[in-house]
């Protein structure tokens, strides 16, 4: 059975991927609220995990480069999304 407390931190971290992060610039697009979700499990391992700002930050730009073919991704600036992570890591 899937564990509610994981599921709904992994819904707020899709949230804050599509609120600060969204690369595909969809978060206004009616029908894509879920779009990010999918990368909210990798996310929500990493900082259980303890993962740095650094590892968080390369794995949303090996997402952007690798998944959604976006090769200057690694000059995107983080900043907003990594803050929001963070605080949501208080959290779970």
């Amino acid at each position: 059975m899937p564990d509610a407390k994981r599921e709904e931190a992994e819904g707020r971290i899709g949230a804050a991927l599509l609120a600060e992060w969204d690369p595909m610039d969809i978060r206004a697009q009616p029908g894509h609220a879920n779009d990010y979700l999918q990368y909210a499990h990798d996310i929500y391992a990493l900082l259980i995990r303890g993962g740095s700002d650094v590892q968080v930050g390369r794995h949303l730009h090996e997402i952007e480069r690798e998944q959604m073919h976006h090769p200057d991704a690694d000059a995107r600036d983080l900043t907003a999304v990594l803050k929001t992570l963070r605080a949501l890591e208080k959290t779970i």
